[in-house]
């Protein structure tokens, strides 16, 4: 019968330290993957940020280089357009791979 008390304790003990144990594991994990999310999102939008300027200030570059080209400001910032219209266009039509790729990569990194 004491062998039997002293297996049960034995047997309790060991269950709340794996409890324990594995809380804490998980704990971590979430905290982990808190982090990582919070500075990729940190680093998209300041990188984001920096190159949708750049992106801005390109494309009124390109826009007023193509139109003394074509001696037609119109011309030129149409054509910038246009081509920010055919990107748009062909990200639509490709939208359903982009989700994958986005997905496939989130998964690794939250699933590894």
């Amino acid at each position: 019968m004491d062998s039997l008390k002293e297996s049960s304790k034995y047997v309790a003990q060991t269950s709340e330290r794996f409890l324990t144990a594995n809380k804490k594991y998980y704990e971590l994990k979430i905290f982990q993957q808190i982090a990582v999310a919070t500075t990729s999102f940190s680093k998209i939008i300041v990188i984001g940020s920096l190159m949708g300027l750049g992106l801005i200030f390109l494309s009124f570059s390109a826009a007023f280089a193509l139109g003394e080209y074509w001696n037609s400001t119109n011309l030129g910032f149409l054509a910038v357009g246009g081509s920010y219209v055919l990107i748009a266009i062909g990200s639509f039509i490709l939208r359903n791979r982009l989700e994958q790729v986005i997905i496939q990569k989130l998964s690794k990194t939250f699933f590894d």
